[in-house]
């Protein structure tokens, strides 16, 4: 939504709607109903992640393998519809599993559907519950929050770009959700290495975007002991060398992304 919305088209595509996304944009058809293989979509979140059309782009966070077959079955049993309930649609044995963990109800799905391999794992540590009052606070300041599953409970929280949000304003909301926090988008708002220094305190974060900040190496001191962090964007900061020395501490992060700063080396050398 981010890039593919009214008034901004990357591609010339929106998925605002479902007419729009059946329409598509420069690259064909978003969604072909019965046809995964000839919808763009699907072909871009399939991609893989180091090709230049993998989709998010950005170092944005990919989706889960569970959402990328929720979605394959949407396209190719549900034939692009909506608006029906499950109860309403045949063939439905793959698809129950698939919603049960995508909404946290437990379950599990069959390894043979799964072709082998493992679905999302959900982190014990994450609370069951949430600060209501909190989350309502920060969606009132303007704050984007999406909760990705209800049991337990998990938030995607984004401060829109250049947003002249104070954080000192919306911090303390911030920690009181911190443990139910595992993606987290900070990007383009020109925010310090003091101002995110309460980081540590997110003990559940698995994905974060800092890119477009004038952050420096400080950063990754808050962020080695975050066991559960698997991704950060840190494109267009301050950060040099030093930083990816001190990240390297955390086995757990795979991907970090750091164009136009002043590193030469990868997290992965």
């Amino acid at each position: 939504m981010q890039c593919h919305r009214d008034g901004k088209q990357k591609g010339e595509l929106s998925v605002e709607s479902l007419v729009a996304l059946k329409k598509g944009g420069k690259s064909g058809p978003g969604v072909v109903a019965g046809k995964p293989d000839a919808s763009e979509l699907f072909r871009r979140i399939t991609l893989d992640e180091d090709h230049k059309d993998f989709m998010p782009a950005d170092g944005k966070p990919p989706l889960t393998k569970n959402e990328v077959k929720l979605i394959a079955w949407w396209i190719k049993e549900g034939k692009a519809e909506a608006g029906k309930t499950i109860a309403a649609m045949k063939n439905t044995n793959a698809l129950k599993p698939m919603v049960a963990l995508f909404l946290g109800m437990g379950g599990s799905t069959d390894s043979e559907q799964n072709d082998g391999e493992p679905y999302q794992q959900i982190n014990p540590d994450l609370p069951l519950t949430i600060d209501t009052s909190s989350l309502a606070n920060l969606k009132s300041k303007g704050i984007r929050v999406r909760v990705m599953l209800n049991k337990p409970v998990m938030l995607d929280v984004t401060l829109p770009p250049k947003s002249g949000i104070k954080m000192a304003g919306i911090k303390g909301h911030i920690l009181k959700l911190a443990k139910n926090i595992v993606w987290l988008n900070f990007s383009d708002n020109q925010l310090t290495d003091q101002e995110i220094s309460f980081l540590p305190e997110l003990k559940n974060l698995e994905k974060l975007r800092l890119d477009k900040n004038p952050i420096t190496d400080q950063v990754s001191n808050y962020l080695i002991s975050l066991k559960h962090l698997e991704a950060i964007n840190l494109n267009e900061t301050n950060i040099t060398d030093g930083a990816i020395l001190t990240l390297k501490k955390n086995s757990g992060i795979k991907r970090l992304y750091s164009w136009k700063t002043k590193t030469t080396a990868s997290i992965n050398d």
